[in-house]
């Protein structure tokens, strides 16, 4: 396995592990792959400082500068004041679980100011055996362990599956954090793209933890009748206090960790008060159900983050975390906080909407709201809008929409837009967003200044109002841009689009859209996905980009391209194609019963589409004479055997000609498919498309 599909296993949560030890030797024999290892029983050169580190099966350890890239063990010695980054390389099936020693913690990557001698070790985690509880993602990254109900700290909702059912919470199904087991079990059920990925939700009060160290992340463990998930989501201790807010509450008598003393507003700029302007990084803003329509933020919004003096933001160890109220201890309910956008309003919860160089708004996290828009909503009415901010925003477990749009000319942003690096949107169900003729209105929009986005495990469906998922530099600034923490954007880089359900829009089911001027760059990967009922190409490149780094693999496209364009019908479109390569491996295309006539598996306007790759597709034309794409030399054409593509299970059937077959090889490992629960390869080689075989 190389170190950049390594990392990007580690970086993007990869869920399925196996356990394995890394001790320490002081000192150690010299391992292969660029290691010069220190002879045992002789002392370090004395003009350098010694590094060791060692690893059994299951994962090895490389560096940089070069030096170290062993397993079992080995050593190297750097000049004093050297800067050396370790990168854990777990094989296939396994993930880093901690290191120890000089480094700490579960990030993919540690990096030393080597002054002295030191080693390091690392543990790694259990595979989930077939069955097992699979953790996928939660909301909160950090939170306290202390104040609120009971003085038992932050919430914390752990969204997977084979959770097992809500009555054996807190007996059958078990969470423990850092080893310990959490203090109060609020709710199992559903997640809100339950019914469509098949994900619950399980949410806990952390509880004391053992008195952890602040800022340390600490994996996440469920456990279900005894087996255990895997442990590479993790939760972070921080400084922290519980704010409640309520219908009911009073912002002159609202009192933090105490739930009979809420808050009556997330904001209220015009007196600055309301939790928001009470929160500090480590905060969590815990909102009670009922109908809300507040306009009291900043710009008519429920709540902006401020670009001023009173502006709040969380850090990389202590976010600020904004949630729906889990309902009564043992209650097994989330209480329903739903938020609509008043006429002409703008709403929702948004970014600094400064100028761009606005640096506020920085490590919020929002989950388990439900909000939507009025038809006469004010364009940039999204419910969350991240406008200018940052970045650093984690979206999580929301359900957004509608949006009718109704006598607004200029409607136009997404359930989630905007700007900002490092933004999670995972698990969110954003549906029925309307628009204009333009078409300027998605489901997920990230403009200019947008850098490494993880858009995973969503449910995006009946857009009429644009795209499902679009990525525009509107501003043409990729390349020029000078972001507000330094350096110059370089356009999309980083982002990364999985295991969503994509289904019914106006335009495009993923967009790439004018990347800017010609410094421009575009690396994106998009696996395990499901793209269905789009009116024109399921995915459409229109850039400019002077670097393109594209991989689309392992997605599943069906019944899409059912409106006639008028310019050129394909089920992927090529529009002013920058420079580099756009990968298409090891998917399932296959025609539907509403595809438009004369649909074409590539459809090239420019003219210029000397980047595209296709290989090892799987072509299914439902008896249309389309023949496969020349240029796969490896396709496969026939019918995939879903398993009922009427009535949406696009698994597949045990014959089906998939199985198996997904030989091209691609920059990245892909261990799951996009059910989450089996772990890939399947029988040996995974199966082409965003699914293995069906129950």
């Amino acid at each position: 396995m190389s170190q950049a599909v390594a990392i990007e296993m580690c970086l993007l949560g990869r869920r399925h592990v196996v356990a394995a030890s890394l001790s320490l030797l002081a000192l150690a024999s010299g391992c292969g792959g660029g290691g010069t290892g220190t002879p045992s029983g002789l002392l370090p050169s004395p003009s350098g400082v010694t590094l060791t580190v060692t690893s059994t099966a299951g994962g090895t350890v490389a560096s940089v500068p070069s030096g170290i890239s062993c397993g079992p063990s080995c050593s190297n010695d750097y000049p004093p004041g050297t800067s050396v980054t370790l990168t854990a390389v777990p094989a296939v099936g396994y993930a880093l679980e901690e290191w120890s020693g000089a480094c700490g913690g579960t990030a993919a990557t540690c990096t030393l100011l080597l002054d002295q001698s030191a080693s390091v070790s690392a543990s790694f985690a259990l595979v989930s055996k077939a069955g097992a509880p699979v953790v996928s993602y939660s909301d909160a990254l950090t939170g306290p362990v202390s104040g609120g109900e009971g003085n038992q700290g932050g919430y914390l909702s752990i969204f997977g599956s084979n959770f097992g059912a809500s009555s054996g919470l807190g007996t059958a199904t078990k969470v423990y954090i850092g080893g310990v087991e959490v203090a109060n079990y609020r709710y199992l059920g559903p997640a809100k793209v339950g019914s469509k990925l098949g994900l619950q939700q399980l949410t806990v009060q952390v509880g004391g933890l053992g008195n952890p160290t602040l800022g340390r992340p600490l994996p996440i463990k469920v456990v279900v009748n005894g087996t255990a998930s895997n442990v590479d989501n993790t939760f972070t201790p921080s400084a922290g206090r519980i704010l409640f807010v309520s219908l009911s509450g009073n912002d002159s008598t609202a009192v933090a960790n105490d739930i009979g003393k809420p808050w009556r507003y997330l904001q209220n700029q015009g007196a600055m008060t309301g939790a928001y302007f009470a929160s500090r990084a480590g905060d969590q803003i815990v909102i009670r159900g009922g109908d809300w329509s507040d306009t009291n933020g900043w710009d008519d919004t429920w709540m902006r983050a401020a670009s001023d003096s009173s502006a709040r933001n969380g850090t990389a160890a202590a976010w600020i975390h904004i949630t729906a109220y889990p309902g009564p201890i043992n209650g097994n309910a989330i209480e329903d906080v739903h938020y609509t956008t008043p006429a002409r309003k703008r709403g929702g919860i948004a970014g600094p909407w400064s100028a761009i160089t606005g640096t506020s708004g920085e490590y919020f996290s929002v989950s388990n709201l439900r909000m939507e828009v009025s038809g006469q909503a004010t364009s940039d009415a999204a419910p969350i809008n991240l406008q200018y901010t940052g970045g650093h925003w984690r979206v999580v477990n929301n359900e957004l929409g509608p949006w009718p749009v109704s006598g607004v000319a200029d409607a136009k942003a997404g359930g989630v837009a905007g700007y900002g690096d490092d933004v999670k949107i995972l698990g969110n169900h954003i549906h029925h967003i309307g628009g204009t003729s333009a078409l300027e209105n998605h489901g997920i929009y990230a403009d200019t200044a947008t850098t490494n986005w993880q858009v995973a495990y969503n449910w995006i469906h009946d857009v009429t109002g644009g795209s499902l998922v679009q990525f525009n530099d509107s501003l043409g600034q990729a390349g020029t841009y000078e972001l507000p923490h330094g350096g110059i954007w370089q356009g999309f880089v980083g982002m990364r689009v999985h295991n969503n359900w994509l289904e019914n829009a106006a335009k495009y089911g993923l967009n790439i859209a004018d990347a800017g001027s010609v410094d421009g760059q575009v690396e994106l990967r998009a696996w395990n996905n499901v793209i269905v009922g789009t009116r024109l190409p399921a995915v459409r490149m229109n850039s400019t980009a002077s670097t393109m780094d594209i991989t689309i693999a392992y997605n599943t496209i069906y019944n899409a391209m059912v409106s006639d364009s008028g310019t050129g019908n394909g089920y992927f479109r090529n529009e002013d194609q920058g420079r580099g390569a756009i990968r298409v491996y090891d998917n399932v295309l296959a025609l539907g019963p509403n595809t438009t006539a004369d649909t074409q598996w590539f459809y090239d306007y420019s003219g210029d589409s000397g980047g595209w790759l296709f290989s090892n597709n799987l072509y299914w034309d439902s008896g249309r004479n389309v023949p496969p794409i020349a240029s796969d030399g490896a396709a496969v054409a026939a019918d995939p055997q879903f398993v009922s593509a009427a009535s949406g299970n696009f698994a597949l059937s045990s014959g089906s000609p998939a199985l198996g077959k997904a030989l091209q090889a691609i920059p990245f490992a892909v261990t799951d498919d996009f059910t989450g629960k089996p772990l890939r390869p399947v029988g040996g080689v995974n199966a082409i498309g965003a699914f293995e075989a069906g129950p």
